[in-house]
């Protein structure tokens, strides 16, 4: 017997832990929508970002652990210069059902490195 995706999948602040807002984001099609968010969430680049561009613009797939949790930061636009195990601050970080229903993805407005005191 197989769980539905839908009866898994949780919403940003619970996966993350922290209080999630409603925001208007942007997509990469130029359409706006209401998302929950976290605000900001700090993590580490754990691998060589993932080439994930499309006929909708450039994307890129950044192996990211945050909060205990390992995942793929979807990221619209050029590819940063982050280097493996660099940390970073991402900003409206989002998620939810891909297209075919079968995964989560999670998109940030903007990822940058953190300053290392």
């Amino acid at each position: 017997m197989s769980i539905p995706v839908e009866a898994v999948i949780r919403n940003v602040g619970e996966v993350f832990n922290q209080k999630p807002l409603l925001k208007k984001l942007i997509a990469a099609s130029g359409n706006t929508y209401d998302a929950l968010v976290v605000e900001t969430l700090a993590g580490v680049i754990v691998a060589s970002p993932i080439n994930a561009t499309n006929e909708k613009g450039e994307a890129w797939r950044y192996p990211v652990s945050a909060n205990g949790m390992l995942f793929n930061l979807k990221v619209s636009g050029a590819l940063r210069e982050l280097k493996p195990m660099s940390r970073v601050i991402m900003r409206d970080v989002t998620m939810g059902l891909m297209p075919n229903g079968r995964g989560v993805w999670v998109k940030a407005e903007s990822i940058e490195e953190m300053e290392n005191k």
